[in-house]
């Protein structure tokens, strides 16, 4: 039904942010960790019922501190290599004469 949707959209933008957070942090301990936060937090806050609970911010308080992680300078793409003026083939070798 309609709550399906709303379910999809949320897993879409959270599957997104896992996403950019392996990129940023250059690895899969970060998002893992933060992940395993994120899932902790959901089944915690389900157990506390409707009471307000704490650790339901984790997760959440975690977004910023991963968004200050400096970007890791990745190689350049292999097309971009080609294109650049400092990518050529090594020169050609003259003819020995014998």
């Amino acid at each position: 039904g309609g709550s399906a949707v709303g379910q999809a959209i949320a897993v879409s933008f959270a599957g997104y942010f896992f996403y950019l957070t392996r990129r940023v942090a250059g690895g899969l301990i970060v998002p893992a960790v933060i992940h395993g936060m994120f899932d902790f937090s959901i089944l915690s806050g389900a157990v506390a019922g409707d009471a307000t609970y704490a650790g339901s911010i984790a997760a959440i308080l975690a977004y910023p501190v991963v968004g200050r992680h400096p970007a890791r300078a990745s190689p350049p793409h292999r097309a971009q290599r080609r294109a650049s003026p400092s990518y050529s083939l090594p020169p050609a070798r003259e003819p020995t004469s014998t």
